[in-house]
């Protein structure tokens, strides 16, 4: 059975470890705070770079989203539970203006998203996109939805306007 990964990096927690860091040190003002707490902040490093790199795993039962450096599984899913996919930008608008992240949304059977996969900082992805292709139904249309926060943790349904190709 041959499996085909794909590896991706989040860079956000780095960028919350790193704003933490900042914010205690601005508060405290002296060096010796790090120094006597080092290794509690080497310990929390490692952690949130484990957290940060993770790995998709298609084969022929499903697709596997776990962490890289130990195998703990973050979600599993078959393909029986997947209805389809869809490519869809996430458009989210913040103090800054407007940021646009690429995604691909796999929906179960309710119609509510059950995995979400960043194309972002993703090595081997297409690869991984054409197996998908063989398993899974893809929708014709992609999608640009605004702010799309509990649509894309799976906590509302998806849109009806999803078209999907038919069957030969």
């Amino acid at each position: 059975m041959r499996n085909y990964k794909s590896i991706g990096f989040n860079y956000t927690y780095i960028l919350l470890y790193l704003t933490a860091i900042i914010i205690i040190f601005e508060n405290n003002e002296d060096f010796n705070f790090f120094l006597e707490n080092k290794y509690s902040f080497i310990v929390f490093l490692l952690i949130t770079i484990i957290i940060s790199i993770n790995e998709i795993i298609v084969d022929r039962e499903g697709i596997v989203k776990k962490f890289y450096l130990f195998p703990i599984k973050i979600k599993v899913k078959t393909w029986r539970e997947i209805k389809f996919y869809v490519e869809v930008d996430e458009e989210y608008s913040g103090r800054y203006g407007k940021t646009i992240e690429k995604c691909i949304w796999f929906v179960d059977k309710n119609d509510k998203v059950c995995l979400r996969i960043k194309r972002a900082l993703r090595h081997n992805f297409q690869e991984v996109l054409d197996v998908i292709d063989k398993y899974e139904e893809k929708a014709e249309n992609k999608l640009k939805i605004d702010d799309p926060y509990l649509m894309s943790h799976g906590w509302r349904k998806v849109n009806e306007y999803i078209k999907i190709k038919d069957k030969p």
